[in-house]
């Protein structure tokens, strides 16, 4: 059997998506969140759900009338072929960059919880090595890894948290919309934060078979996100309260370290929710190594650009170790989110939208 490994179903699209935006920040979401709002944190994944519907139906307008067009000949059949090459190499460094920060913390993380006296620099080029193995194959690979994964991944974390349960102090998430107007509205690019990692959807609906199931799949998606983080949430200022999970760097680990499984046939349950972890990584890490290798291969018709591969991978190697610490990733990432990723996540698909519009009030054709 022939294998078309540039195809994907609309079922992995959705897989993707999820795996993409959760590997981002279910680890330190709930801190950041609980700084900000304090009690009132759930409103920002609402406030982030409903900004990425809107988001969504202008990324499938645009879609939907560029039907068949990959992502360069839909950015040069609005806002020209020059301008169109200059966002595609943008577009590409954003995505090295937020796959250089995730292994970075993925590496973090793996030194303090497992591999203590390991270089930085043997976690990172092993998973480098580990995303360009997967990767070489082609987008379906990605597919069909994170259509096995995820929904163990969920299962699994949904399991691990019912032991929480007795612990939980439901208390702590009182008083409810106490928080003042001006001070959400201060914190919705968190909220839009939560979601970075959903700008691959022009990149990855190019692949999909079943384009007419796209729209469908894309809010499914929205809705399981906001579930999860909003459940991960719950279970942790439930569990810490507002002021012990403000001084937690990683709450949702300290999270699973609390957890005593009855009768102890599971020891070091942090160490089996950071195993999950890794995976959403690697589906995360490895979609936006591939989505950059497919942005230069769009500006230059390349079908087949595996030597890209290890260039792209050197470029991401020196970003991850740029950092110093993890204060320091998180600071940056911040304000790189505040600005570059703000455009790439909002900013791109509203260019688009009205860029068409002004282009159909024109008269011209996307022909």
């Amino acid at each position: 059997m022939r294998i078309n490994n540039e195809k994907i179903s609309s079922l992995q699209f959705l897989m993707i998506l999820c795996g993409s935006v959760i590997g981002v920040s279910i680890l330190d979401f709930p801190r950041i969140a609980m700084e900000q709002v304090g009690s009132d944190s759930w409103v920002l994944i609402l406030i982030g759900t409903i900004i990425m519907y809107l988001v969504g139906i202008c990324i499938f307008k645009v879609l939907d009338k560029y039907k068949g067009h990959n992502f360069f000949q839909i950015l040069s059949a609005i806002l020209s072929k020059p301008l169109s090459v200059v966002i595609c190499i943008l577009f590409s460094l954003h995505l090295m960059f937020m796959s250089a920060i995730q292994i970075r913390i993925f590496t973090e993380v793996t030194r303090e919880y497992l591999l203590y006296n390991t270089p930085s620099e043997v976690i990172i080029i092993s998973m480098l090595l580990t995303i360009i193995f997967l990767i070489r194959n082609g987008i379906e690979v990605i597919g069909r890894m994170a259509q096995i994964t995820f929904p163990v991944v969920s299962v699994l974390i949904l399991i691990l948290l019912i032991p929480v349960i007795k612990e939980m102090d439901i208390t702590n998430i009182l008083p409810v919309l106490h928080t003042p107007i001006e001070t959400i509205v201060k914190a919705i690019p968190s909220a839009i934060f939560v979601f970075a990692g959903i700008e691959v959807t022009f990149l990855l609906s190019y692949f999909v078979v079943d384009k007419d199931r796209l729209r469908k799949k894309y809010n499914i998606s929205l809705l399981i996100i906001g579930c999860i983080y909003l459940i991960i949430l719950v279970f942790t200022i439930s569990r810490f309260g507002i002021m012990e999970g403000k001084r937690i760097i990683w709450p949702v680990l300290e999270l699973f370290k609390t957890i005593d499984i009855p009768g102890s046939f599971i020891e070091n349950v942090e160490i089996l929710m950071i195993s999950i972890w890794i995976v959403a990584v690697f589906i995360s890490a490895s979609v936006w190594y591939y989505g950059a290798m497919r942005l230069i291969r769009l500006i230059w018709h390349e079908k087949g650009a595996k030597y890209l591969l290890v260039p792209i991978g050197a470029v991401i190697y020196i970003l991850a170790n740029y950092f110093r610490n993890v204060s320091e990733i998180m600071d940056i990432l911040n304000k790189y989110l505040m600005t570059v990723g703000m455009f790439f996540v909002i900013g791109l698909p509203v260019i688009l939208i009205i860029g068409d519009s002004i282009k159909k009030r024109g008269g011209s054709s996307h022909d």
